[in-house]
């Protein structure tokens, strides 16, 4: 592995030649976003049905990210794996966000805080604020070994927290379909802990 003498990986640790996993994920978030939001025309309400079909693909690209978790640091190729779901996971995450801002909620940001539909607001706006601040340490702070141990333990804590706020969003508040996807986000993360 190719380093700088601060322990950053460098170029050879970057990127892995013949890895298509990452570039799968980076296609399946397109697609999957686009499909999330053309899909729903014609729907009874189109703008919640647009909410949850985005946070259905965000759903399975959690399942990827909770199932490399646990081998984030093994080697540089699981470092750009998981990074690829992650960041993937919180982009559609975002798209999902806005659709709901700007469709079930009308436009209104301060409507989640007056409405059923979100459950728990201001912990929601905490873990998207933290999420995002993460995905950017994941970038900048390239260091698959994560010798950084601030950078560990944050990290750590926020994928328990997103775990458990997309497990009770999905499997205890959600339609049919969410049940399902939160319980496939479950059970990665669990057989991810348990390899």
């Amino acid at each position: 592995m190719s380093t700088d003498p601060h322990g950053t990986p460098g170029p050879a640790t970057r990127t892995t030649r013949g890895d298509w996993i990452p570039s799968l994920l980076w296609t399946f978030a397109v697609l999957g976003g686009v499909v999330a939001l053309v899909l729903p025309r014609g729907a009874a309400d189109e703008g919640m049905a647009r909410s949850l079909s985005t946070v259905w693909v965000t759903l399975l690209l959690l399942a990827a990210a909770f199932a490399l978790a646990p081998v984030r640091t093994k080697s540089a190729r699981d470092w750009v794996r998981w990074r690829a779901a992650w960041t993937s996971a919180w982009l559609l995450f975002g798209v999902h966000c806005v659709v709901s801002i700007l469709g079930p909620l009308g436009g209104s940001v301060s409507a989640m805080f007056d409405t059923p539909l979100v459950s728990s607001p201001g912990f929601n706006l905490l873990l998207s604020a933290w999420w995002t601040v993460d995905v950017a340490l994941a970038w900048v702070v390239a260091d698959p070994t994560e010798s950084r141990r601030a950078v560990h333990v944050q990290r750590s804590g926020l994928l328990v927290l997103l775990w458990i706020a997309f497990l009770v969003a999905s499997v205890v508040q959600g339609t049919t379909t969410a049940r399902f996807l939160g319980g496939a986000v479950g059970t990665a993360a669990l057989a991810a802990l348990a390899l």
